[in-house]
């Protein structure tokens, strides 16, 4: 939210509005809640917030455009299995699934009326690229994190969908940490510094994977 808060107020001069930044909160938690319950991490002893969700999904159409997509997404995510076919098609699983969730939170704070406009902002403006970029290093950190939920889980991750061999490869090329690709200079320094330190801090959570007994 910080982030977005950022990019915001250099873009338009002027910090999102109050009203933007409860509704993107309140979006963060449902999404949050429906990851969970898709993949089967829901915490048993809590109830499910189905009436909120449903709630959420009738006031809301780019909400539920958001909850079909991503539904259909889970339903279809690849296998977890270590080769390299498999690696690429958990690459374009996850990438899908965070310019879902990213684009949501774009197309609210940029008050657009549907998701794909911005999904597109993220290719299209290099400040939401660079927070793609950072969103994708901080779902590689997750995945390190959470290896060992995910294969109990038979879920698919950067992890659990290759050796460690070929994690490190995906993050210490420049797949997501290039900053030469990124027009961005002046006021958006400190957000290159952020995706900077970010490829860094994943380099190191996958070097102690490599050296994990």
């Amino acid at each position: 939210m910080v982030a977005l808060d950022t990019v915001h107020n250099i873009r338009h001069r002027a910090h999102v509005a109050d009203a933007r930044m409860h509704t993107l909160a309140k979006f963060l938690d449902d999404a949050a809640e429906l990851n969970a319950v898709l993949d089967r991490k829901h915490n048993p002893s809590k109830p499910l917030s189905g009436a909120r969700l449903a709630e959420s999904s009738a006031c809301d159409p780019m909400f539920r455009d958001y909850c079909k997509r991503l539904t259909e997404l889970e339903k279809n995510r690849p296998a977890p299995e270590t080769d390299g076919f498999q690696f690429d098609s958990v690459k374009s699983y996850r990438e899908a699934v965070v310019e879902l969730s990213l684009g949501k939170c774009v197309a609210i704070v940029e008050r657009k009326s549907r998701l794909d406009d911005g999904i597109r902002l993220l290719y299209e403006d290099s400040a939401y690229n660079l927070l793609f970029r950072m969103a994708m290093l901080c779902q590689i950190i997750d995945d390190l994190w959470d290896v060992s939920k995910d294969r109990a889980h038979g879920l698919p991750s950067f992890v659990t969908a290759s050796d460690s061999t070929v994690v490190i490869r995906a993050t210490t090329t420049n797949m997501y940490g290039d900053l030469e690709a990124i027009h961005l200079a002046g006021e958006w320094v400190a957000l290159r510094w952020g995706l900077r330190s970010l490829w860094l801090l994943t380099r190191i959570f996958n070097r102690l994977l490599v050296l994990r007994p």
